[in-house]
């Protein structure tokens, strides 16, 4: 399942769809952001660790 920037998708870790950059949100409330590497908007949850 594919998510978007703005989207309150829930606590995990999401991948970039486009350059695979990870990010994780704590909470449920956080919402998506615009991938930070290269500013793509698409993100799939993942079960990688970012560290």
């Amino acid at each position: 399942m594919r998510f978007s920037t703005g989207q309150a998708a829930g606590k995990g870790n999401y991948r970039c769809i486009l350059c695979s950059e990870i990010i994780t949100l704590k909470d449920d409330s956080e919402v998506l952001p615009v991938c930070p590497r290269c500013e793509n908007t698409k993100w799939i949850k993942t079960d990688s660790n970012p560290e």
